[in-house]
């Protein structure tokens, strides 16, 4: 056997106590590791729970919308009041009231300028108004005008309009009323 020279020695110690600083080194990364490994394990668990959570809420909450937009169209389309929403003059939905109020078929109304359902005579000052209460937030106003029917019958209607948000835009929704009856019956008692 050769002789282990002084130098030799101290560098296979040095190499020796190198490779147990190294292994140190490793096994408190590799238990930091498995530290941040059961973090995120943990924190992973809590955000399936809580995306469990947000789908069942969302679920729920779908399911309230729906109930409540069936509800509004049921008030809406059973009312005997006319109702529309007006984007940019443009009537973006009409009840079943206003159509017969008209004498015409929803997908007659959906889609056209609301002004065409009023006689020309009318349509500056209709068209002022409803100018106005765009312009203006949450007013609402009360007007009577001269309408058409689909086969060019002239009726009076009363209506109400006002400015709301809607599919998050600014519209006019109105509620109109036949008054052609009424006002006959009124101008008929006057002259008794």
């Amino acid at each position: 056997a050769k002789p282990i020279f002084h130098e030799e020695l101290l560098a296979r110690v040095r190499i020796h106590l190198r490779i147990q600083q190294l292994t140190r080194n490793l096994q408190e990364h590799a238990a930091e590791l498995e530290r941040v490994n059961a973090q995120l394990l943990t924190a992973n668990n809590e955000i399936q729970e809580l995306n469990r959570r947000l789908k069942a809420e969302n679920i729920r909450i779908s399911g309230d919308l729906q109930e409540s937009r069936q509800r509004y169209l049921t008030l809406a389309g059973e009312t005997s009041d006319g109702y529309i929403v007006l984007e940019d003059g443009i009537i973006a939905f009409a009840n079943q009231a206003f159509c017969q109020m008209h004498g015409c078929m929803l997908e007659e109304v959906l889609q056209k300028e609301f002004i065409t359902s009023v006689i020309p005579e009318d349509r500056d000052r209709v068209r002022e108004l409803y100018t106005h209460i765009e312009q203006e937030a949450y007013d609402e106003k009360v007007c009577e005008y001269r309408g058409l029917t689909h086969d060019d019958r002239e009726i009076v209607i009363e209506m109400k309009m006002k400015n709301t948000s809607y599919n998050g835009k600014m519209v006019i929704i109105g509620i109109c009323r036949d008054i052609t009856e009424r006002l006959k019956i009124e101008a008929k008692m006057r002259q008794e």
